[in-house]
């Protein structure tokens, strides 16, 4: 049972943010505070994919760390209708990074100086934390990590719906799972 269920009538969603295979994260209202809530696409609910998103949520509950996106709580009406409600960043690295391309040479202003060494200082405190829990993320890409607002870009590694508890030897429970083209070389070599 997830330590903090809000009831599905106190959150009103609002637009949608991004897509996945198996659902959609919106913007919402929870409590007059605007946040994110990541929900099933309805052809998806069964009971397998809400066990698996309420899995997701009682491990992101576990984590508190400035560079981990923070988690308030599981969104259900108790019947089909069932959300993970995290804080709101607007950005991730994978669109700052899109948009620095996009960009003419002149409108260039990503550097390792600022903010891209500090951001992937923040993502390595983030991971760090998560292996010193035994956690493997097993899908960190640009698009899980969020941005806070600049010049800063604070980074909160995001999306552990691929993650795993790990017992013992960590290397003799790896999977290929994730997004093919950032799945670490020796889970590809197995």
């Amino acid at each position: 049972a997830v330590g903090c269920v809000v009831p599905w009538r106190d959150v009103v969603l609002d637009v949608p943010i991004g897509v996945g295979a198996s659902g959609a994260v919106f913007t919402a209202q929870y409590a007059k505070v605007k946040c994110a809530i990541k929900v099933l696409h309805k052809a998806r609910v069964t009971e397998a994919s809400k066990a698996a998103l309420v899995e997701e949520c009682e491990l992101m509950l576990q984590l508190r760390h400035p560079n981990i996106l923070q988690t308030l709580g599981l969104a259900s009406d108790g019947h089909a209708r069932c959300g993970i409600l995290m804080e709101l960043l607007d950005l991730s690295l994978a669109e700052l990074l899109a948009a620095e391309q996009e960009g003419s040479e002149n409108q260039r202003s990503l550097s390792w100086r600022s903010p891209l060494l500090s951001i992937a200082a923040d993502v390595a405190r983030g991971v760090a934390h998560l292996h010193g829990r035994s956690i493997l993320h097993r899908d960190l890409k640009p698009g899980n990590v969020l941005l806070g607002p600049p010049p800063l870009y604070h980074a909160k590694v995001s999306d552990f719906g691929a993650s795993r508890h790990v017992a013992g030897d960590a290397s003799m429970q790896l999977s290929v799972v994730g997004t093919p083209s950032y799945v670490a070389p020796e889970v590809l070599r197995h």
